[in-house]
């Protein structure tokens, strides 16, 4: 059933995706306010159907807005002394030759990109966290805050490694032609550095890894406040089974 449930979100993730942001953006409306609520959107339907309504479901949600925000924040700021105009590829330059009603607003396109980009690894940090700190609170019932926080901070270090080069890895393999040419014509490094391109994918890498690392100790600390409280009452998968049950294992 959850993989049925996560068929359907994936279904209802790409709906979203290309009957409301994109008809909208090609409107001119405001990308980065499409794309918050969009990633919000799709965050909270992606939780609710695959957990359920539950204190992990909250706890996972804040988490991604929260490390979204923060990449939307550090992303804005540093576009802006970055100086980047949006204009890094050919499609770019094809999208401001289209006759539309409102401009489309290239440097708002690229924010976007690099918001939504993000929200996929965001997402499995914050859910990752939430979830696990539930289990611990299941099998141990006097868990107090303190420790459902420290287990969660603890959890989100060993994550965090992998999914920041789950990022970069992303980022290069899709820029991989492109690299391997300018490798190829031997362009200095100090060219490279100032090519608006490379300025893309570094602030790509950068602001997806600082907001899943930023999702971490927001997950875990409404995670260990959620659950602190109470016990954790819903019943745990009946096809799971820990140990040996023919043994005191």
């Amino acid at each position: 059933m959850k993989g049925v449930k996560s068929v359907i979100t994936l279904g209802l993730t790409i709906f979203i995706l290309f009957k409301f942001m994109i008809p909208y953006l090609l409107e001119g409306h405001n990308p980065i306010l499409l794309v918050l609520i969009t990633g919000a959107i799709v965050t909270a339907l992606t939780f609710l159907i695959v957990s359920g309504f539950s204190r992990k479901t909250l706890a996972a949600i804040t988490g991604t807005v929260g490390g979204l925000g923060s990449a939307a924040l550090i992303s804005f700021i540093f576009m802006s002394l970055m100086n980047l105009s949006g204009f890094h590829g050919e499609e770019e330059t094809m999208l401001s030759m289209i006759d539309l009603e409102s401009p489309i607003d290239l440097s708002g396109i690229l924010l976007a990109g690099i918001i939504i980009g993000a929200l996929g690894a965001v997402m499995d940090v914050a859910i990752s966290i939430a979830s696990s700190l539930e289990e611990i609170k299941r099998n141990y019932k006097s868990a107090s805050f303190k420790e459902l926080f420290k287990s969660g901070m603890n959890v989100g270090g060993d994550i965090m490694g992998t999914m920041a080069n789950t990022l970069i890895l992303a980022y290069v393999g899709a820029s991989l032609p492109i690299i391997l040419l300018m490798y190829a014509y031997e362009y200095p490094y100090g060219e490279l550095i100032q090519m608006e391109f490379f300025g893309v994918e570094i602030l790509r890498t950068l602001s997806g890894s600082i907001g899943l690392v930023l999702a971490i100790p927001i997950t875990a600390l409404i995670s260990a406040l959620l659950l602190s409280k109470e016990e954790v009452k819903t019943k745990q998968d009946p096809m799971i089974i820990v140990g040996d049950r023919g043994t005191d294992a």
